[in-house]
């Protein structure tokens, strides 16, 4: 028992000694400083020749807009998901009011779409997402 104390001291200590000091680098050589203009300065009796157009990349592509009741529907489906993981395991007090409550929110936003309140859904259904990623279910 004594000896592997002693081998577990031995392998710390060389652990935090062998590899120096992160902190002490050795300092960067210094570069030389140019004291060279950029650019020709302007001449107004010389007119500059005109820049050839580039081709112009495409935009990038954006997501596309959803509309409310989409974004409702996409936020309900990820809380689902999360409650659907925690379904089999065991849950503390904490975890199970927060699945509950995520469970309420999910059925409200649900009633919401059924009534043609999209708005509201949407809001409902957000947080049922937000609320459900908190939950930890591994």
């Amino acid at each position: 028992m004594r000896a592997c104390r002693m081998a577990l001291a031995i392998a710390l200590s060389a652990v935090l000694v062998l590899p120096g000091c992160a902190h002490r680098r050795p300092p960067e050589p210094a570069k030389p400083v140019t004291a060279a203009p950029r650019h020709a300065p302007a001449r107004p009796d010389v007119i500059p020749a005109p820049v050839p157009a580039r081709p112009s990349a495409p935009a990038p592509a954006r997501p596309p807009v959803l509309s409310a009741a989409a974004q409702a529907a996409r936020d309900t489906a990820a809380a689902g998901l999360v409650l659907r993981r925690c379904a089999g395991h065991k849950l503390l007090p904490d975890q199970e009011n927060t699945r509950d409550a995520t469970l309420d929110l999910i059925s409200q936003a649900r009633a919401a779409l059924l009534r043609g309140d999209a708005t509201r859904a949407r809001s409902l259904a957000r947080t049922a997402r937000q609320l459900a990623e908190s939950l930890s279910c591994r």
